[in-house]
């Protein structure tokens, strides 16, 4: 019999490689109806599964002109689909949540911000509205006449279950003809954390009893029409032997073969975007809480679908560490899974965040670990399908809580005879073979599929009556739809076209970096981690940025929006952009220059002592002055004069033995040379900085540089009371100027302003040094401008609401006088204005 398999796109091919080339065995005539997806689908699979089965044939599928009532539907859908993620199933899977608000039309979020509207009853009657609009919506007549030329007995979608259902537009037109339709659920996942099924379906496969469970009471999908097959794609694995041996596979991926190694498997990008920085992280803090682990090679895979940001990491400053393959790879082909294979099958034991990979890894017999961070809460415990992994038959999963409990898992696992795999077996019986370990999935999704094209086929299905009503009603809203289209096509374009230069961009980069840093001696496995940090930093800026709402972009840093592994190298340099000391004010320096800086940093020694004293430091593009064993600039000389001014207020006794871990709260418009200082002086503190998102470019990377061991926060990266979750640990954390609500931290013990309050409005100035008051920090300090600097007048005025402001008498460096290289028009900068060192002690009652 004839079967149409419609599918979004090549890609997903490869999930069900052994059921089509089983039908076709069987003797039916397969067509794949599937855009071709060249960058996740290299290998080809369907042309090559064409070449070894005359049966199969792939076709493209058709494309007609913008369909107004088609876009109509898939607003309708995307509606409905948003509206199960206000269910109380759903309450703690925030970053699902966001994922179906950034799908849903405006009208359905408008229509749902009252609590009224929220609630379950309305909710129900909501979806049943919608999908009623939609049932009676005219069929694209590209798709209806490419499904009645095919003609098949039975068509087959998957995945059917994104935002817009799409694929919902040929179970229409096969309903219409009388042909039987059949979902074929693509993975584990796509139940719980994608669209719902809006279709009726005469079939629906999903591998076991829980994923059943999920298509009966999350779907309504009628339970004699659900049928469990066991998961295909996986049935290879069983039967598979590696193909090299241990020693053989450690020289091929770069490890060493005397000692164990644990496999890291990385995740799609919307589980962990940030996963190249979390995984150094990782390795660095197991390596150090442990001696035998410290001996232990890692093996990093990276996702076939997420592995740019790999491109230019480089963990060669991480002994008995490897990323292979740097490219990721999709095993569709016996080279590839041998590869695949063979990295678990060798390794001690596997972890990973929350990954399909994990399951694969059972079916091999290893163990499998995973550590619920803060960071990936909202991507492990917040999504359903997770749990899957935690609790079918006990878990598959040796979860660990804390850094400790996940550093004695992994020290059990590497240790001879420590392995315990015990949790693999029952997980697998019931989540991938239901049917029994040894009874294939394929050849009982292939029996269901004939059982169905067994049936009488079903009639045709007219269009309900009241269609004609409803589509004189909506009409009116398919030219507007078409216009917004089109103009996202456009834009689309655009999109892939800067895609494209981005992509090459990136590979030249990672080419550049090792280049440039031969031609200045340095070390390549340095400049591949500078290049990896900058990235990480500027997708965590792009987030904040989102998140904290509309800003202007910081001019003065356009040159760091892409920077170059050059620029990177020598980072320091620019922090001239936002005031800072110019590298050009340091070359023939005139005589009296020097004298007059090296004598101003005497007077604030004798002063303050030489405890404060903190060099410029010599790496990424240093700079200054020679002076005795270090380097300076008027920069280490102001922050000199802040850290004595804060000596002389009486301010560092509170950071040096407070206790708690004292937290000090920085509104700023440094490039992050004054932090880098004071957490030198100060380790056990954690700095919190406010700036404006785009200054992170540079602070927040050379900062990272600077401390590789930090524990870092941005806002952005989930739910802003996550910030300040397991303090004791982190070393920085980064805020957006505008400070949104729930983002101030818990308690504060020291404010600071290092000329960034004055460009902010009054309202905003006023409301950070409340939440500073509020915090309970004792101190504030400013450096407050003598006269004439904008907004001067309105931070004074905010902090003498809730401080006693003294001057403090600091030596000061006359920075306007001393280096001649400093342009007039300079003078206005106001990091070169004439400044006072003002602290506030705070009021007892305001």
């Amino acid at each position: 019999m004839k079967i149409l398999f419609v599918m979004r796109t090549t890609v997903y091919v490869r999930n069900f490689e052994s059921t089509l080339r089983l039908l076709a065995q069987r003797g039916h005539d397969v067509h794949v109806a599937a855009e071709i997806y060249q960058l996740l689908d290299k290998a080809d699979l369907i042309t090559r599964l064409a070449a070894d089965h005359p049966q199969i044939h792939h076709v493209v599928p058709p494309k007609g002109p913008i369909d107004g009532w088609t876009l109509l539907g898939e607003d309708l859908r995307r509606s409905v689909n948003y509206l199960r993620y206000l269910r109380p199933e759903y309450r703690e899977a925030p970053k699902l949540r966001r994922r179906a608000v950034s799908y849903a039309p405006s009208f359905i979020l408008d229509a749902t911000r009252s609590r009224l509207m929220r609630t379950a009853p309305v909710l129900a009657l909501a979806g049943r509205m919608l999908r009623t609009l939609d049932d009676a919506l005219p069929i694209n007549t590209v798709v209806f006449d490419f499904v009645r030329e095919q003609n098949p007995d039975l068509l087959i979608v998957t995945p059917l279950v994104e935002p817009s259902a799409p694929q919902s537009q040929y179970l229409r037109a096969a309903r219409a003809l009388g042909i039987r339709t059949a979902l074929c659920v693509y993975s584990w996942d796509n139940l719980t954390n994608k669209g719902l099924i809006q279709d009726p379906l005469a079939l629906v496969t999903v591998w076991n009893e829980p994923m059943k469970r999920e298509a009966v009471e999350l779907h309504h999908v009628p339970p004699d029409r659900v049928t469990v097959t066991g998961a295909p794609n996986y049935d290879h694995w069983f039967d598979w032997k590696p193909r090299w041996t241990r020693d053989e596979f450690c020289r091929r991926v770069g490890l060493p073969a005397d000692r164990p190694y644990v496999l890291y498997l990385c995740s799609s990008k919307f589980i962990a975007p940030q996963e190249v920085a979390f995984v150094r992280r990782w390795i660095e803090q197991i390596r150090t809480a442990s001696p035998l682990l410290a001996a232990t090679g890692v093996l990093i895979r990276p996702h076939p679908q997420w592995a740019r940001p790999w491109r230019t990491a480089d963990v060669g400053d991480l002994p008995a560490v490897s990323i292979w393959p740097l490219e990721g790879a999709n095993p569709v082909d016996a080279d590839s899974r041998a590869e695949y294979f063979d990295s678990i099958f060798h390794s001690a034991g596997v972890v990973g965040i929350n990954t399909s990979a994990q399951i694969e890894s059972a079916i091999v017999g290893r163990p499998v670990f995973t550590w619920l961070t803060p960071e990936f809460r909202e991507t492990q415990e917040g999504t359903l399908h997770f749990h899957h992994l935690r609790h079918v038959q006990g878990g598959v999963l040796n979860v660990a809580e804390t850094l400790e409990e996940h550093v004695a898992q992994l020290e059990r696992v590497v240790t001879p005879g420590g392995a315990d795999a015990a949790r693999c077996r029952p997980f697998v019986e019931a989540f991938v073979r239901p049917h029994g370990i040894d009874v294939p999935a394929t050849p009982r999704l292939v029996d269901a599929i004939e059982r169905l094209l067994a049936q009488p086929r079903p009639r045709p299905e007219p269009p309900p009556w009241y269609a004609g009503l409803v589509r004189s009603w909506l009409e009116r809203f398919t030219a507007p739809l078409v216009r917004e289209e089109e103009r996202l096509i456009r834009k689309e374009a655009q999109r892939v076209e800067r895609l494209a230069d981005s992509e090459a961009r990136d590979t030249q980069r990672a080419q550049e970096v090792v280049a440039q840093v031969r031609v200045r001696g340095a070390d390549p496995a340095q400049a591949g981690h500078v290049a990896a940090t900058y990235e990480d930093v500027r997708m965590r800026v792009e987030r904040m940025k989102t998140a904290a709402g509309p800003a202007a972009d910081l001019a003065e840093l356009a040159p760091l929006r892409h920077a170059t592994p050059d620029m990177l190298l020598e980072l320091r340099r620019y922090g001239a952009l936002v005031g800072g000391s110019n590298p050009a004010d340091y070359v023939d320096v005139p005589d009296a220059a020097k004298r007059q800086l090296r004598s101003h940093l005497r007077r604030l020694v004798q002063e303050a002592g030489d405890g404060l004293r903190v060099r410029e430091s010599p790496a990424f593009g240093q700079f200054g002055l020679p002076r005795g064993d270090g380097v300076h600039t008027a920069d280490t000389l102001m922050y000199f004069e802040i850290l004595t001014a804060l000596k002389f207020g009486a301010a560092l006794p509170d950071v040096r033995k407070p206790p708690r871990r004292p937290i000090v709260w920085d509104a700023t418009r440094d490039w992050g040379g004054f932090a880098y200082q004071f957490k030198t002086l100060f380790p056990r503190v954690t700095y919190v900085i406010s700036a404006h998102p785009d200054l992170f470019l540079l602070s927040a990377t050379y900062l990272r540089l600077q401390f590789p061991q930090a524990v870092v926060r941005f806002f952005g990266d989930g739910p802003a009371d996550r910030l300040w979750t397991e303090l004791e640990t982190v070393d920085f954390v980064f805020l957006p100027q505008t400070l949104p609500p729930g983002a101030q931290p818990p308690y504060v013990t020291l404010g600071l302003d290092i000329l960034g309050l004055e460009h902010l409005p009054p309202a905003q100035i006023e409301q950070h040094v409340r939440a500073v008051f509020d915090g309970g920090a004792t101190f504030f300090y400013s450096a407050l401008p003598i006269s004439g600097a904008a907004g001067s007048a309105g931070l004074r005025s905010a902090l003498e609401r809730c401080y006693w402001l003294h001057e403090l008498p600091v030596p000061q460096f006359d920075k306007r006088e001393s280096l001649k290289r400093w342009s007039p028009t300079d003078r206005d900068d106001p990091r070169r204005v004439r400044r006072r060192h003002i602290m506030g002690w705070r009021k007892r009652c305001l």
